[in-house]
């Protein structure tokens, strides 16, 4: 019995002098921390302002007002947001020049937003274009009024298309304008699949 607690404490003693060879555990990268924020989608107003935040969200509807809508969500480190919703046709997803207005909200029509505080202003008129490149990068420019509003925006997309089950196979889940559309993932669909290069 003595035997084996030696051991025990030898094999102790061994594992606590390795661990202060190696330095202190503490020191040791947090396997399970988050990694840093990085943003995906970099705004930069006309005054240097710069907008950060996630990508640029794109969905395609086989049957809706609009067809495809796209939005972006920037963040200042003042707390300022910068958005943008726009409405767009098939044929203008891949590259588009929109009218913005703040209602209503259609194809080839959009809105930008700039919220600061408790005010939120609303671009007044101009346009916004835009261009999806290989990579899902997306550039563009929102030349509005007022002006301290105007913009560049760079970055990553993602693009989803949504359709009517039976397009896919699968049964209809339900009668008229409110019939449930699911998202077609492989682009398979006959609605969706002129825009799987775009992915």
């Amino acid at each position: 019995m003595r035997n084996r607690l030696k051991s025990v404490v030898i094999v102790a003693v061994s594992l606590l002098a390795s661990a202060s060879s190696l330095g202190c555990l503490s020191d040791l990268p947090d396997p399970v921390g988050e990694p840093p924020y990085v943003p995906e989608l970099r705004v930069t107003v006309r005054d240097g302002s710069l907008f950060e935040g996630g990508p640029m969200d794109i969905r395609l509807f086989e049957s809706g007002e609009p067809t495809a809508q796209a939005s972006i969500s920037a963040q200042a480190d003042d707390g300022r947001v910068w958005s943008a919703t726009i409405g767009l046709s098939l044929e203008q997803v891949s590259g588009a020049t929109v009218e913005l207005r703040i209602e209503p909200l259609s194809e080839g029509m959009g809105t930008v937003a700039l919220q600061e505080a408790e005010e939120r202003r609303y671009s007044e008129s101009g346009t916004l274009s835009f261009s999806l490149e290989s990579g899902r990068i997306v550039r563009g420019v929102a030349d509005i009024s007022p002006q301290d509003a105007s913009s560049e925006f760079e970055g990553r997309y993602n693009l989803s298309c949504w359709v009517h089950p039976e397009s896919l196979g699968r049964p209809r889940n339900g009668e008229g304008v409110g019939v449930e559309q699911i998202q077609d993932g492989e682009f398979a669909s006959p609605f969706c699949s002129p825009m799987a290069h775009l992915r």
